[in-house]
């Protein structure tokens, strides 16, 4: 065997060793907001409200002119690890924001995520889900966070049927929420970003993984500015043998 069929083979078996990798753990979905907003990726209410400035997702509700803007993700998502940063920018309202970590594809209902309601962070359903009526707190998960804090860390593990919650407070450093909750309702659905009467609200380093990155993203050490689409391994080597060819 020559050295570039020798390399060639090499190159080869680590792209397929990679491709079934990515197929059992990786990233799903992946947005800085570096960019314009991407709409292959995001369905926005209403593209004026929910844009792209200075590399972060701006909900802009108050110069909106409606009750609600919002923006959710164009694919419907299987189990997941969730992380975002969750900016309260502006309250200039009497609403709250949040959104959904998994909006039911089919219809009404979600893992609902509420920020607001006296300085409190719950976990809803916009529907009656047993054992708790619409858009009150799934038990055990709501925290209250003090009127001064705007920047949060949102982890989250949807790997049914467990709900697993943790929220950090950026700016005081301390856990705002810890919440593990069993439930089965939605098994799949769409994540979803949205403000009610609330403000401006701002979201960044949005990460989806598959639930095999639960460990790696819910550790202390996580960065999501380092996060790597799960494909890149593979385009690099497909580069470097068009290199090796020539």
């Amino acid at each position: 065997m020559n050295t570039k069929r020798f390399l060639y083979a090499l190159v080869s078996m680590l792209a397929l060793t990679l491709l079934s990798f990515t197929a059992m753990a990786g990233i799903l979905l992946e947005d800085k907001f570096d960019g314009a907003l991407n709409t292959a990726n995001w369905a926005p209410s209403d593209p004026k409200a929910i844009r792209v400035e200075k590399g972060l997702l701006v909900l802009d509700q108050k110069g909106s002119g409606q009750d609600w803007v919002g923006v959710n993700t164009t694919a419907v998502l299987p189990d997941c690890v969730i992380y975002y940063k969750w900016v309260l920018a502006e309250y200039s309202g009497t609403g709250d924001c949040g959104g959904a970590l998994r909006q039911n594809p089919a219809g009404e209902g979600s893992y609902r995520m509420r920020w607001g309601w006296g300085n409190t962070v719950n976990l809803v359903d916009n529907i009656d889900h047993a054992p708790v009526k619409a858009w009150t707190a799934f038990p055990g998960c709501s925290s209250p966070y003090p009127a001064t804090s705007k920047n949060f860390e949102l982890k989250a593990s949807l790997v049914t049927p467990t709900i697993k919650v943790k929220i950090k407070d950026l700016d005081t450093g301390k856990m705002v929420a810890d919440w593990n909750y069993k439930d089965d309702w939605y098994k799949s659905g769409r994540l979803q970003f949205e403000v009610w009467k609330f403000g401006i609200v701002h979201v960044d380093n949005v990460v989806v993984a598959t639930p095999d990155m639960e460990a790696k993203i819910f550790a202390d050490s996580y960065n999501p500015e380092g996060a790597v689409s799960a494909l890149d391994p593979v385009k690099k080597l497909t580069v470097r043998w068009g290199e090796i060819k020539e």
